[in-house]
């Protein structure tokens, strides 16, 4: 028995090694950039010599990040998408320690490339949506999940198809206007809608989602249950845009940090119909395909969302993971590591049969 959580320990420790290691290859950043990344790595480093802009505050910890170039887009009928033919370098720490050193790189269709190429037997496709838990955001790729599908499974190969911190709005927007079968080039298989609770605030473009999600989708319902795209939220609702971002400012000032409306249940109405529209659209494209919305074990899907979800015939799972946060997350910066990804896939592995 002590051997055993001897042996856990170790293989703990190298797992968040790894995680925290991934270094990035500097040399194909302009100059100016390259000694700033190499300043922000280096032992020189201390608070009093980084930027204000790099500091950021999460419950009362202070830590720093930076990001080259942008790492999006603004499309057509979409708003924020990710840029394409590009690689993003993003770096965190203390200023004690590295949290992380990595880079993202999007291909021609806007998806976050997964280097591995597909094996003969891999004759499903698996399209993963979603924010940054789906994309892999702050860890390398072959840490993502994206990356775990198309190493572990014999049946499916990935698409990531996620941008960084939008809701199911972005998704539908994605499936309707940007995703095609020649962009895929397998008929069946499985997409995948990650979930967490902030997705609702996102779609619904709550007061500290809406100031930076201001360029993605608005959606109206028509009597019939169509939604029908009324731009983005600065255009469909220019009154209240502005107020929140007056209010936000103004309670910024106060040294405040507050959210609203409150949750409702036209909130998560309006979240349900999204994903349900997500659903026949993607159906529409890939009339082989099944549609499963995963709730991440970071945040619980809350009941009236699933009972929506399940009398309008979505498939959707609630994972069962224990999710030890220190563990499955990386430190101030809360998104999944290597480990977590890991325990993910096991669970959809098992579950979808990958």
């Amino acid at each position: 028995m002590l051997f055993r959580g001897y042996f856990y320990s170790i293989f703990f420790f190298i797992s968040l090694v790894s995680t925290l290691t991934h270094s990035n290859d500097l040399s194909e950043l302009p100059e100016d950039q390259k000694k700033i990344f190499t300043f922000f790595l280096s032992n020189e480093f201390s608070a009093k010599t980084a930027k204000p802009e790099w500091s950021h505050q999460l419950r009362g910890q202070t830590f720093y990040h930076i990001k080259y170039p942008r790492e999006v887009d603004s499309c057509p009928n979409i708003g924020i998408c990710n840029r394409k033919n590009i690689t993003i370098y993003h770096s965190a720490r203390t200023e004690e320690e590295i949290l992380f050193n990595t880079q993202y790189t999007f291909d021609k269709d806007r998806f976050r490339n997964t280097p591995l190429r597909p094996l003969e037997s891999q004759e499903k496709h698996f399209i993963l949506a979603g924010g940054s838990f789906a994309l892999g955001s702050s860890i390398a790729v072959e840490d993502s999940l994206a990356y775990r599908i198309a190493k572990e499974s014999s049946l499916y190969y990935p698409t990531n198809i996620a941008v960084a911190g939008t809701g199911p709005n972005t998704m539908l927007a994605l499936v309707q206007n940007h995703l095609t079968p020649e962009m895929i080039s397998r008929e069946s298989g499985i997409f995948l809608y990650l979930f967490i609770d902030k997705h609702i605030q996102r779609a619904n473009g709550f007061l500290l989602q809406r100031s930076w999600l201001w360029d993605t989708p608005v959606y109206k319902k028509l009597p019939v249950g169509k939604l029908v795209y009324q731009g983005n939220f600065k255009e469909a609702e220019p009154m209240l845009t502005r107020f929140y971002s007056f209010t936000k400012l103004v309670l910024g000032k106060l040294g405040l940090v507050l959210n609203f409306p409150r949750l409702e249940e036209r909130h998560n109405k309006y979240t349900c119909a999204i994903i349900l529209e997500s659903k026949k659209s993607y159906l529409e494209k890939f009339p082989l395909g099944r549609f499963v919305t995963y709730s991440h074990p970071f945040s619980k899907m809350n009941s009236e969302l699933q009972h929506c979800l399940r009398d309008n015939g979505v498939e959707y799972i609630i994972s069962k993971i224990d999710w030890n946060k220190e563990k499955y997350q990386i430190k101030f910066d809360e998104h999944p590591n290597r480990l977590g990804n890991i325990a993910v896939y096991k669970e959809l592995a098992n579950l979808l049969k990958l």
